[in-house]
This record gives structure tokens, sequence and C-alpha cells, in this order.
């Protein structure tokens, strides 16, 4: 029970403080810091986080480069064949 009034303690502040105060007092690393990304990517296979994304958020953060490096050859011939004729 202690715990349990603990946490409703937490969440009340959490809630009634504003988030630009609170983030302010902390450098990103110190929030980010507690997080470990692998523990929790560690739980989902790749397709289970990619499902979340729509296909063009997938490829937002890419290079040119890194989206065609998944492609097949002829992908990316007719990738490039539209390329020349989006510029005619």
């Amino acid at each position: 029970r202690v715990m349990e009034m603990g946490q409703e303690w937490i969440d009340a502040i959490i809630d009634s403080a504003p988030l630009e105060k609170i983030l302010k007092r902390y450098k990103p690393n110190e929030v980010l810091g507690y997080y470990k990304p692998d523990e929790i990517l560690d739980h989902y296979k790749p397709d289970e986080v990619l499902d979340h994304y729509k296909p063009e958020q997938r490829l937002a953060g890419l290079t040119e480069e890194q989206r065609l490096a998944g492609l097949t050859e002829e992908q990316i011939l007719a990738y490039l064949e539209r390329l020349k004729h989006s510029q005619h």
C-alpha cells in the first residue's frame, strides 16, 4: 500500500508540474540515460517494430544510398529509369 501511495504522489506531481520546467532541470542524456534501448528492443522482432510505421516513415531518416541498398538490381534500374523520365 505504501508503494501505491508513493506512486500516486509521483503521478500527481508529474501531472501537475509543467513539462518545460521539469525538463529544464535535466540534460537530454540524463533523461534518456534511464532507458536502455537494447533491453526495450530485445522484446520485439524487427517486423513488430516496423509495423508501427508507414512505409514512407520507415525511409524518412535514410540517405539515398541507404534506401537503394535494400533494393534488387531490377528495382534500382526501374528507379533510375523513372528519374530519367521525370527530368525530361
